[in-house]
């Protein structure tokens, strides 16, 4: 969702705003394994301290071995005003592609099928504008996002009603461009995995929650949201708006669970976390091979120098002087952070939810569970950063809406002044068609063609209130600004009229004698 919403922030800003994933160079440390009781302390005490930093109204954690939970709490509110507990609901955002990348390798280790077979063969009705490139986009190029399907998709994020969401989802993929060949690069989009969805649907002739939990989460979690019912459970979120926490609406896409609208509790999430330690195990049963599971962490995409992309796990090298691998996902959804990180050779992993997110906080959200691993890993937090563009961002937005407050002001004032005998009508009409044009193009620009970006202006209202009210209000603005040229315009150019301008004054002339 997140990486829709860069392309949006940066056009309608006008400034640059570089994606990062907060890789902070970590501070030297030695690469023996951290005391547990120190860390389990160490990590709630930097939680504790960093959520309040960050203005997070709850949240919730847990460190987690092969043996089960070493430690878990919870703190802080809802957006309803509930204590937040370990069995308080949150939704995962992107947490969900490693649960459904587990789920696709369990049908591999079944003979289902194979990484290597085209999507095509699974799910007959996929393609692309590009129908010879789809019939060579491959499962694995799904799952390490190297299918070339673009961020702008449109497809995944929609809320509506409908009678089949997934297949209807992956059917509106048949006219969307890729931005590279399959297998070329990585570019990472939540519809890879909501395709995968509608294949694991197609494959099983189930629903994807209904497969999934019963073949898989059951095993491992005791109530796991995974459908739009389910989701009634969710107490609600928050996002920032001018820096301060503000509940939001946290709604549910119903082809969403195998990308990104998946939850539940922490100790859901931490039976997860578990099973990959234990390498596919669940208490003693093997639920997915040990070498599938290997599959699945071993980075195999480039992102960039030391930091890759499994099939469905980040993987990279900033916790190698500590002596351990991480692989790690982060997700955000409206309302919404949450992280889950391994670190096998310290048979150590930690999951982290947070109920609030903003476009322009992730990156310390992000930092904040980063962070917190570091700590895991027996390192040292490393120092703050953020994003520098939120403040001027919405400074450059405050200007530009009252800018054209101001014009309409000015508009409504020359508009509905006194006709006087020197008003030129050419220069009147000049006015007329360039302001209508001007506001509605503006209109038009905020309310429609952020979608050929992928974002709607109702999810940023949902990930950034704040500049969601702002271009809202400039949208409002500025379809006023055209309808008062259009309409005012165009009664003062009627009046205007050379007859009835010489009548209207001649009407004023003093009569002789």
């Amino acid at each position: 969702m997140d990486e829709k919403f860069r392309r949006f922030t940066t056009w309608s800003a006008t400034v640059a705003i570089v994606f990062t994933l907060a890789l902070v160079a970590p501070p030297a440390a030695n690469a023996q394994g951290p005391n547990d009781e120190d860390m389990h302390t160490s990590v709630e005490e930097y939680l504790r301290e960093r959520t309040a930093q960050t203005r997070t109204p709850g949240a919730s954690y847990a460190i987690v071995s092969s043996d089960g939970i070493e430690s878990m709490d919870a703190w802080g509110t809802s957006s309803n005003g509930n204590p937040v507990t370990t069995e308080t609901n949150f939704l995962w955002g992107s947490v969900a592609k490693p649960v459904t990348s587990a789920a696709v390798m369990q049908l591999v280790d079944d003979g289902r099928l194979d990484l290597d077979d085209p999507v095509k063969d699974h799910l007959d009705y996929f393609t692309v504008a590009d129908a010879e490139a789809a019939e060579r986009i491959t499962v694995r190029h799904l799952l390490d996002q190297t299918s070339g399907l673009p961020i702008d998709t449109l497809i995944t994020d929609r809320f509506g009603d409908y009678d089949d969401p997934y297949s209807e989802a992956v059917a509106d993929l048949a006219n969307v461009e890729l931005d590279a060949q399959p297998g070329q690069r990585h570019i990472y989009t939540s519809a890879n995995y909501l395709v995968l969805g509608a294949m694991i649907e197609q494959i099983t002739g189930e629903s994807f929650a209904d497969h999934v939990h019963s073949q898989f989460l059951r095993t491992m979690m005791d109530s796991p949201i995974l459908d739009r019912p389910a989701a009634s459970r969710l107490d609600g979120g928050h996002s920032y708006a001018f820096g301060q926490p503000v509940s939001v609406k946290s709604p549910f896409d119903e082809a969403g669970a195998s990308y990104g609208y998946m939850g539940g509790t922490i100790t859901d999430l931490a039976g997860f976390a578990k099973f990959v330690l234990n390498e596919g195990s669940v208490d003693g049963q093997q639920v997915v091979a040990t070498e599938s599971v290997a599959t699945m962490l071993e980075g195999s995409a480039e992102i960039h120098r030391a930091h890759m992309y499994g099939l469905g796990w980040r993987d990279d090298e900033r916790n190698r002087d500590l002596g351990t691998s991480t692989y790690w996902h982060n997700g955000a959804v409206p309302g919404y952070t949450t992280f889950i990180a391994v670190m096998p050779e310290h048979d150590t992993a930690i999951v982290i939810m947070q109920n609030i997110f903003g476009h322009f906080q992730d990156v310390q959200l992000l930092q904040t569970s980063l962070n917190a691993t570091r700590i895991a890993a027996g390192g040292e937090a490393g120092p703050d950063s953020g994003r520098a563009t939120y403040a001027s961002t919405l400074a450059i937005l405050a200007v530009v809406l009252l800018g054209f407050a101001t014009i309409l002001a000015w508009s409504i004032r020359r508009l509905t002044r006194p006709l006087s005998n020197n008003e030129r009508r050419w220069l009147l009409y000049v006015w007329t068609i360039g302001w209508a044009l001007v506001g509605s193009a503006l209109t038009w620009a905020i309310l429609w063609f952020p979608t050929t970006m992928g974002v709607r202006l109702a999810m940023v209202r949902m990930v950034a209130p704040d500049m969601g009210w702002m271009l809202t209000s400039l949208a409002a603005i500025a379809a006023m600004v055209a309808l008062a040229w259009l309409v005012g315009g165009s009664v003062r150019l009627y009046r205007l009229r050379p007859s009835r301008v010489d009548k209207d004054f001649a009407a004023t002339e003093p009569r002789p004698g």
